[in-house]
């Protein structure tokens, strides 16, 4: 209904004029005088007193049914006179009787500085108005507001008239939809996460964001993954290309829908999960998942990454998959022989057959000398048979540089690391390489390298076929005092145990004690195999040695602190096994050594 302005005001404006409001309409005459002195009342005054005179003209002129076109200017006059007095009852009703409100800008922005209920009289009379209220609630962060009209914004597909841009708009809008969101985590406030993330346009850009929101809506993801495990919300986020922290696929919670729906956005996933660039190795969880995908998200990755995608492909033992990845590698360019060399290095090492033999049949030949020998151990039929080959000229350096006619020392080495033990067993058993082997090491026997590696089976060769001796020595410099100074000693005085402690290799540990090994050996620095187990993190040697009655709490020479430590590191937290533990922060060895008596 109409409003009308002020009617105590009229009465005390009225009740000193001499003309008296006609009680009776019916009378043309009278209600035209009275309109009449309505008008030039009017004109006689400004501001609200104008405004209340020219109200009371037209509402008589509609009751009397004499509205003229003077008349039908009034609404938009009082309009203007609330504008400029800042009467919002006149503005009010001059919008109720059909005047139009300027909508430009500049207006806008007066309205909202205004107040509430002009903004809101204005969004009520023109929606269209809503996007430039909206963008001023979000730059201000008026949360009431975009709460209360967030639903119908998005009905205008969160577009911004100019003169505001609507790039520079979505940055803001999601840097304001970033920070109700962070402060609903930290509020664990879930109707306000869901609200949020119903009120979110899809990105189809990430530059449209910065650093904070992008973290907070990061985290949102993580919520709604970890906590609220809510599927139909995660697909939801998918369909608004939501910038997910990277998915690990092997989590329980995801469903096989979300998965799929993953699956069906291939560049959403190489963003996500951050393979666009090489930023460290994949996961084998993601480049399995990357082996379902179309051959277009491929392109995508950089070369470090397409090789992780080929070698997954290649362990996985799946022959389309890999003859998928393989197939668009050669297709990008074609493959050279160092290609060829790293599919049979991978096909040796996981067993894929498939690949071998395509490598076999697209080669022609395999180029034996740059073959991993590692990986080639892991073949036992293969490795005999190619084997005798590499090993006919053999290079006495540590190394791992690949020879055009033979093998360094550096990679046989390798291959007593095998999974596959029974390689070593066949080199030692085949090859007489002890005495040349210490030469090359100055002093480190194969028995050391191989316990080192935690070959067992070629272990028990060298000790009962080759009379290796378990108590053997690594060579060292005498701590000494001359007339310069300190010498520099070295870490002599290692016998194989030290070694097989590193290794991790529990069996090997017991094997060798139970040939005569020194379960408690000291090294030049007087280290103990178990020191030696402990920086390594190697859980089960730590348990067997100290099962073999290792002293938890040996110290190293005390003398040593005073000395030039920077390859060892500060004396302090390396001095016994528990303090060894705790400069590597490992909990669960030191729990085992409190457990056994250790102490710092």
């Amino acid at each position: 209904m109409m409003i009308r302005l002020l009617p105590l005001l009229f009465l005390l404006l009225l009740s000193g004029c001499s003309m008296q409001e006609p009680a009776d309409t019916s009378d043309p005459a009278a209600s035209k005088k009275w309109i009449a002195h309505c008008l030039k009342e009017a004109g006689k005054t400004s501001g609200t007193m104008k405004a209340s005179w020219l109200v009371n003209a037209y509402e008589f002129a509609k009751k009397a049914d004499l509205v003229s076109a003077q008349e039908e200017q009034i609404p938009q006059q009082v309009l203007q006179l609330g504008r400029q007095t800042k009467n919002f009852s006149a503005f009010n009703w001059a919008i109720d009787h059909g005047a139009e409100p300027p909508v430009q800008f500049g207006d806008l922005l007066a309205y909202r500085e205004l107040g509430r209920e002009w903004r809101d009289k204005v969004v009520q009379h023109d929606p269209d108005t809503l996007p430039v209220f909206m963008s001023l609630a979000v730059d201000q962060y008026d949360r009431k507001f975009f709460r209360e009209h967030a639903a119908e914004f998005m009905k205008y597909d969160f577009d911004v008239p100019q003169p505001l841009e609507k790039t520079e708009f979505r940055i803001r809008y999601r840097r304001f939809l970033g920070v109700q969101l962070q402060e609903a985590l930290d509020k664990q406030d879930e109707e306000k996460i869901r609200f949020f993330i119903s009120v979110t346009p899809k990105l189809e850009n990430v530059s449209y964001l910065d650093k904070a929101a992008r973290e907070s809506m990061q985290a949102t993801g993580d919520f709604v993954l970890q906590t609220l495990k809510d599927d139909a919300l995660l697909l939801h986020m998918l369909e608004l290309n939501w910038p997910l922290n990277p998915i690990d696929f092997s989590n329980p919670v995801l469903s096989e829908e979300f998965l799929e729906a993953y699956r069906a956005k291939p560049e959403y996933v190489i963003r996500t999960q951050g393979l666009e660039e090489w930023d460290g190795p994949m996961s084998p969880e993601e480049a399995r998942f990357l082996t379902t995908l179309p051959e277009e998200a491929w392109a995508l990755l950089p070369k470090l990454h397409f090789d992780e995608l080929t070698e997954e492909s290649v362990k996985m033992v799946d022959t389309d998959a890999a003859a998928r990845v393989i197939a668009f590698k050669a297709a990008q360019k074609p493959l050279t022989q160092a290609d060829y060399n790293e599919l049979v290095n991978w096909a040796l090492m996981h067993g894929n057959k498939s690949v071998f033999e395509f490598v076999i049949r697209e080669s022609g030949e395999l180029d034996l000398f740059n073959i991993d020998f590692a990986a080639l151990a892991e073949n036992q039929k293969l490795f005999e048979m190619y084997a005798p080959k590499i090993m006919s000229h053999i290079y006495y350096t540590l190394d791992t540089e690949p020879r055009e006619d033979g093998v360094t020392i550096g990679n046989i080495k390798r291959v007593f690391g095998a999974k596959n033990e029974k390689a070593g067993l066949w080199l030692v058993h085949k090859y007489d390489l002890s005495e040349p082997w210490a030469k090359a090491t100055e002093g480190q026997t194969l028995l050391m390298d191989v316990c080192e590696m935690g070959n067992l089976l070629a272990t028990r060769y060298l000790v009962e076929k080759r009379g290796e001796n378990v108590r053997q020595q690594t060579g060292y410099t005498q701590m000494q005092v001359t007339m310069f100074g300190n010498t520099k000693p070295t870490e002599g005085k290692l016998s194989p145990i030290f070694f097989a402690a590193k290794s991790g290799n529990s069996e090997l540990i017991k094997y060798l004690v139970s040939k005569g090994a020194n379960v408690n050996a000291r090294s030049n620095y007087r280290a103990t195999p178990l020191m030696y187990a402990v920086s390594a993190g190697k859980v089960g040697a730590v348990k067997t040695l100290i099962g073999l009655h290792a002293d938890v709490n040996a110290e190293m020479n005390p003398n040593l602190q005073n000395m030039d430590l920077r390859e060892l590191g500060i004396y302090h937290e390396i001095s016994n096994p528990y303090r060894r533990a705790m400069s590597t922060h490992n909990e669960e060895i030191q729990r085992i050594l409190r457990a056994a008596g250790g102490r710092p």
